[in-house]
């Protein structure tokens, strides 16, 4: 056992067998290297824990390997403290796990000891051959560790290499990317000026097809009056006074009787004819009896014109409203009526008028062709549109609103709204 431990000795090598108590005694001398650097070492109750503190940790790792089943090892790696001189000691620790008994033993390594030492020590030693081959070992393991160094410095030269390369691709393709973006944002900003400027234009058309509306509607309003008046005052009373002078005729010569009693009637016919047109073109009822009932007589109207079996339904519910509002529901329902009869092919209509808290509800409801509504928007184009786009501008134009719904085969509802007009305060004392 002498040898081992003098080769132990002269490798810097102090090896501590573990008691069960879990203190650490020499199997040996210590060697001269650790006994020159530290001569608490010599003390047969040192602590090695105070005197090597980085113990304490590697320790509590070395207690699982001692427990473990079969032989094995456990290096601490090296660290540095200084020695009784204050110089910076290089150790290192193992412990071990020997025989069937797993027994624990501890060896402390000196490590970084001066050249001349080494050689003093060495040719004391009884196996310097031993020691020379451990060198060749850790010449070996060096000089592979260098070769190892030149290949990671070869790969890192070539990973800075692909790095240097793909930046610049990726600069490269960042430049394009950003010039595609900025030529895609010009073109964005020229588009949006250009749909600003149709926006602009289209509100214009809006504005003057409103405008336009409502000045044919006030037209139409003029002619209908005055054709009215000249209907009534003119032809209306001439025929009146050649309806007399006919009469007239008959009692003074009864013979010609039988002669203009067909002229008569035939008169009276063009008076009736007469007074209706004068009431469609004129409107009187609807200025001077309402909205209701121009509507029930001009429903009624459309039945015996039309042949359409028709419907009014009043709630008879009080519906203050101003004139010009009654007059835009009155025309809105007259035009109704007529797309129905050029379009609908209806079987049957309805006109609903009722009240809706502060709002009037107007229906028109035909049981005929119908059509998809679905995208319907009021758009005037050169195959029609306009009568229904002129009762939209006039309504909203009176805070109201116009809503299409229809289903092809199943009728057209249209629902005109329009706010009612605010009842009068009663006069403060």
């Amino acid at each position: 056992m002498a040898a081992p431990l003098d080769l132990l000795t002269a490798l810097r090598l102090m090896p501590l067998r573990r008691a069960e108590d879990g203190s650490f005694a020499p199997l040996g001398p210590v060697p001269t290297a650790l006994a020159r650097r530290f001569p608490q070492l010599h003390d047969d109750d040192v602590d090695y824990r105070e005197l090597f503190p980085l113990l304490t940790t590697f320790l509590d790792d070395a207690e699982e390997l001692w427990r473990r089943r079969g032989e094995g090892t456990l290096r601490s790696g090296p660290w540095t403290q200084p020695d009784v001189d204050g110089r910076p000691t290089v150790l290192e620790a193992t412990a071990l796990a020997v025989g069937a008994e797993r027994e624990p033993f501890l060896l402390i390594e000196l490590l970084g000891a001066e050249f001349a030492e080494l050689q003093e020590i060495l040719q004391h030693s009884r196996d310097q051959r031993l020691a020379y081959e451990n060198l060749s070992r850790m010449h070996d393991a060096l000089t592979e560790s260098s070769r190892r160094l030149e290949r990671m410095s070869a790969e890192r030269q070539s990973a800075i290499e692909l790095l240097r390369q793909a930046r610049e691709q990726l600069e490269h393709r960042v430049a394009a990317r950003t010039a595609e973006l900025q030529e895609a944002n010009d073109r964005l900003s020229a588009e949006s000026a250009e749909r600003a400027q149709a926006n602009r234009e289209l509100h214009q058309h809006r504005e003057e097809l409103s405008h336009l509306a409502e000045q044919l509607s006030a037209a139409e309003e003029r002619e209908r009056r005055e054709i009215a008046e000249f209907l009534h005052d003119r032809i209306g009373q001439n025929l009146a006074l050649v309806k007399l002078r006919l009469r007239a005729m008959t009692r003074d010569h009864p013979e010609v009787e039988a002669e203009l009693a067909p002229i008569d009637g035939l008169m009276d016919e063009i008076i009736s004819d007469t007074r209706g047109l004068t009431a469609d073109l004129g409107t009187p009822l609807l200025y001077e009896l309402g909205l209701a009932e121009a509507l029930q007589s001009l429903v009624r109207r459309f039945e015996e014109i039309h042949g359409i079996p028709a419907r009014f339904e009043d709630d008879e519910r009080d519906k203050p409203l101003d004139e010009n509002a009654r007059r835009v529901l009155y025309q809105a329902v007259r035009e109704l009526l007529h797309n129905i009869v050029k379009h609908a092919e209806a079987e049957h209509v309805v006109v609903r008028l009722q009240r809706d808290g502060r709002t009037l509800v107007l229906q028109v409801q035909d049981r005929g062709a119908g059509f998809d509504s679905c995208g319907f928007d009021f758009r005037v184009s050169t195959s029609g549109g306009f009568g229904l786009f002129n009762i939209r501008e006039r309504l909203q134009r009176l805070g109201g609103s116009c809503a299409v719904r229809s289903t092809p085969g199943a009728g057209t509802e249209v629902t005109l709204t329009t706010p009612l007009q605010a009842p009068h305060a009663p006069n403060q004392p």
